[in-house]
This record gives C-alpha cells, sequence and structure tokens, in this order.
C-alpha cells in the first residue's frame, strides 16, 4: 500500500498542473502496479477543504468526489465505513465534510459532540453552546 500527500491527491482529482500530473502518473505506474493509494482521514479532509475553497468545488462536486474515491478498487480509505457515515452526513446537512467526520467518529463512542458551530446543528447528538 502507498499512502497519498493531498497535493498527489488534488493533482490526481484536478489535473490542475500538467508537469506534476505527468510525474504522479509515471511514478505510479512504475511503482503502485499492484499496491493501493492510501488516503487517511486528514488528506481527505485537506483535499476537500482545498477543492471548495481554492478551486471553488461545489458540495454536489465533493459528494461526487469522495464517492468515486470510495468507489474505486485503487484507493484504499481509512475506515471507509465511517467516511460513508460522514458523507451521509454530509448529503444530509450543511455541516462541512470535517464536522460530519468528527461527528460521525464521536457517535461511534460518545453521548454526544458539543460545539459553538451552529452548521453543525442538525448533526445527530450535537450540543451546541
Amino acid at each position: 500500500m502507498i499512502g497519498l500527500d493531498t497535493n498527489i491527491l488534488l493533482r490526481l482529482a484536478t489535473g490542475d498542473d500538467e508537469a506534476q500530473v505527468k510525474t504522479v502518473t509515471r511514478w505510479l505506474d512504475a511503482h503502485a502496479r499492484d499496491d493501493t493509494l492510501y488516503v487517511n482521514h486528514v488528506v481527505l479532509v485537506e483535499a476537500l477543504w482545498t477543492l471548495k475553497s481554492g478551486y471553488g468545488y461545489a458540495r454536489s462536486d465533493l459528494t461526487i468526489f469522495v464517492d468515486s474515491l470510495l468507489g474505486n478498487a485503487v484507493f484504499e480509505i481509512e475506515e471507509m465505513g465511517l467516511v460513508e457515515d460522514a458523507l451521509r452526513l454530509f448529503e444530509l446537512t450543511q455541516a462541512d465534510f470535517a464536522d460530519c467526520l468528527v461527528f460521525a467518529k464521536n457517535a461511534r463512542s460518545c453521548e454526544g459532540t458539543i460545539t459553538f458551530d451552529k452548521a453543525a446543528r442538525a448533526l445527530p447528538q450535537a450540543v451546541v453552546l
């Protein structure tokens, strides 16, 4: 398994730097033929934040992006079931994906999650202070 950093995932997602895309593609062709590409939660959250704030992706585009990662056998997503839970929350609320991931993770072992974030109000077990 080969871990991806956020900038590599962004090059693969956006293709915005042709030289870097070629470099990544060549490297992956040479080294990752039989490996999966590991995407941890930090990389996923950073990528989504960058796609939204830096590239202007809409929520629906972000959902499609995460779905495409989840549905592609080349990628191994850290705790995929948890990411799927977070994606469902993201689709049902206006909370950021990072918050959805936090709440989905906390829901597995906590009675609730306290926050000042009003957008998180609709998330399960949210206690907005």
